[in-house]
């Protein structure tokens, strides 16, 4: 005999003897009839008579958050948290008593020194309670001392390294018991040195102080500056509108809406990912390359007027832009 659920008319299995589904069992359905949550304000259906739903179970076993107690260090001065009460923090546990080292605070207190005429301040580890120049005085060493150090300070004179100390500091090569030895070491100095390059007089850029520097860093640097407060200073009296090199603000200007990755990278791909000035590949590079208008003008996407630069040789073409004007243009009517 075919069995059907005598609630919503499905096939049962041949071993059901309640005669309903499993749907029908999770709402509550059974031999007796629907049955609901015991709590109250709620109308969940249960499986069987006196019980609560998963809702209400849940809620009467959890308990409410009880609020932590907040313990503070007992030290009236510190007001740190700590873990549980009539504790100390980490740093007044390893202070004064509560240190596990504390003998008896001798390494807090001041010492000074017994002469009444000194009075500097010692160590508390001193046995005789004297500083060191005090001690010194009227101290006498024995006749047999006395002897041993003098012999000590002969045998250093007689050896090597003291015969080269006297050749060093003897009264023989001074300046006025031999001038001719003098006289050539005052030739290896300044512009007698065969080492010596002419330098070029240069004034600084903001004081106008006097500089001397070498014709090599003359033709690196067109600015000299005595100090770097100088440099700062110079550069602040260079910005927007005091510069040279400031037209109206055009570098603040927008992109236009062509100016996107894509765009970008299709300027990359025709030149092969490689600096149009060194040949330096991206991978050198450490970035993507940047991308530069020949004609410096932000509004002009046209792909003759895009070439790509590694970071290096941008900031190059950025002076005396007539040239790079003429010389990228020559370079980009072959494309």
């Amino acid at each position: 005999m075919k069995k059907y659920c005598k609630k919503c008319g499905k096939k049962l299995g041949n071993t059901n003897k309640i005669g309903y589904c499993q749907d029908c069992k999770k709402l509550g359905i059974t031999k007796l009839g629907i049955y609901k949550c015991i709590a109250k304000d709620c109308n969940n259906k249960v499986s069987g008579p006196d019980r609560r739903c998963h809702k209400c179970a849940g809620l009467k076993r959890i308990k409410p958050a009880q609020p932590k107690p907040i313990y503070y260090c007992i030290e009236p001065d510190c007001k740190k948290e700590v873990s549980g009460p009539n504790k100390r923090c980490n740093k007044c546990k390893g202070k004064g008593n509560n240190n596990g080292n504390y003998k008896d605070g001798r390494t807090l207190k001041k010492y000074y020194c017994k002469n009444p005429e000194c009075k500097k301040e010692i160590g508390w580890h001193t046995k005789t309670g004297l500083c060191n120049s005090c001690c010194q005085k009227g101290k006498k060493y024995s006749e047999e001392r006395i002897e041993q150090m003098s012999q000590v300070m002969k045998d250093f004179w007689n050896s090597e390294r003291g015969e080269k100390l006297k050749k060093r500091f003897s009264i023989e090569f001074t300046k006025e018991n031999n001038p001719d030895r003098y006289k050539n070491r005052l030739k290896l100095l300044g512009k007698d040195n065969p080492n010596w390059k002419d330098k070029v007089e240069v004034h600084c850029i903001f004081c106008d102080k006097l500089l001397y520097i070498t014709p090599q860093t003359d033709r690196l640097y067109k600015i000299h500056t005595c100090s770097k407060k100088c440099f700062k200073k110079w550069c602040s009296s260079k910005i927007l509108d005091k510069n040279s090199n400031w037209k109206n603000g055009k570098s603040f200007e927008p992109y236009p809406l062509g100016w996107t990755k894509t765009f970008k990278e299709q300027i990359r791909d025709r030149d092969n990912h490689i600096c149009q000035l060194c040949g330096m590949t991206e991978k050198d590079n450490g970035r993507k390359l940047d991308v530069h208008h020949t004609d410096y003008n932000k509004k002009n996407l046209d792909p003759k007027n895009m070439i790509s630069l590694c970071h290096f040789c941008h900031p190059i073409t950025n002076g005396n832009r007539e040239y790079w004007r003429n010389y990228f243009y020559a370079l980009l009517s072959n494309y």
